[in-house]
């Protein structure tokens, strides 16, 4: 059976999907792993409870799942995201030969348009349990064995302290990544149902990319992102107060 490359690592980001990024040498897997190892362990520490909350109706409840305020790099109408995230995108740009500005750019325009489309498949009954999460992360260490990349991603491994905290990390990244996939896959269904029978399916595939790009983009922008960083004291808390009564 032929391998078949694989990316089964979602904290390298969605343009992975290019191949560009299998042109970097193993130092950089590596060097992206400790990267990663040390961005969690800094998500870990400043969250209080599920880092990829959505704001409920109930301001206590809100509250009480929220990271500390240091770390929230914006907020918007249903969610939060957090500044370690987007450190975490911008480096990722960053280690692939964008300059800064446009790393920044495309790591808040990343976030904002990733945890949109969690806000959205959340609201739309795309939760997923503990149990879900685990078989993902099983079929994914199935995966692993057959990958042509292997090697790269053995080196992403080995910039964290063990095997179990590399898992521990992705199976962290999946509660949110895995209600995005599910919503994405029912998206896509939807979509292609619609269009013409007689279309060519690599037409088909193309113009879905298309439309998923601007609905992503569509979704962030209803969002209303707020930099709490640009903001008084006073405004801050009137923001923050605001959307999370909203």
């Amino acid at each position: 059976m032929k391998k078949r490359k694989i990316i089964i690592f979602s904290a390298i980001l969605i343009i992975c999907i290019t191949g560009v990024v299998w042109a970097y040498n193993n130092d950089f897997f590596k060097n992206w792993g400790v990267f990663l190892s040390g961005n969690s362990k800094t998500n870990e520490k400043n969250m209080k409870s599920d880092k990829y909350t959505v704001l409920s109706n109930t301001l206590a409840d809100s509250i009480t799942k929220l990271t500390d305020e240091d770390d929230i790099f914006e907020i918007g109408k249903d969610v939060i995201i957090l500044q370690s995230d987007v450190e975490r995108a911008v480096k990722f740009y960053e280690e692939t030969g964008y300059e800064k500005k446009d790393a920044y750019r495309l790591g808040v325009e990343y976030e904002e348009k990733y945890s949109a489309m969690y806000a959205l498949a959340i609201k739309n009954g795309f939760q997923v349990s503990v149990d879900e999460v685990d078989d993902k992360i099983k079929e994914l260490q199935k995966l692993f064995l057959i990958a042509e990349n292997r090697d790269q991603l053995n080196e992403v491994m080995n910039g964290f302290s063990s095997e179990d905290e590399y898992w521990n990390y992705e199976k962290e990244v999946y509660k949110k990544s895995l209600p995005i996939e599910n919503y994405r896959i029912k998206l896509e269904e939807e979509y292609k149902e619609k269009q013409e029978a007689n279309k060519k399916m690599e037409d088909l595939q193309s113009e879905w990319i298309v439309w998923y790009e601007e609905f992503q983009r569509q979704e962030a922008e209803n969002q209303h992102f707020v930099k709490l960083s640009e903001l008084s004291e006073d405004v801050k808390l009137d923001k923050l107060a605001v959307f999370l009564l909203n």
